[in-house]
């Protein structure tokens, strides 16, 4: 997924051409000044710079909770991760 004009543009076939980047990782991406349907994913260069992917316009979260089915509370956990 990547986003241009806070339009969200999904990039499907990535995880069957390269099975092993991480998911949540950020990398760069060139697009065409034609459509961001035409891009490319430049894989050898992981953006690790929280600010630049703040910047991107993500948020950052460091507490994820999980509930069971019923919406019961189950447990918290401290981590970092983005999220639009």
């Amino acid at each position: 997924l990547f986003v241009v004009d806070n339009k969200d543009y999904i990039y499907d076939k990535l995880r069957e051409k390269y099975p092993n980047v991480k998911k949540g990782s950020f990398y760069k991406i060139i697009y065409s000044s034609k459509g961001p349907k035409i891009n490319k994913i430049i894989l050898d260069e992981e953006i690790t710079d929280i600010s630049k992917i703040i910047e991107a316009g993500f948020k950052k979260h460091t507490k994820v909770r999980k509930y069971d089915l019923n919406g019961n509370f189950l447990f918290e956990k401290d981590t970092l991760f983005f999220r639009r």
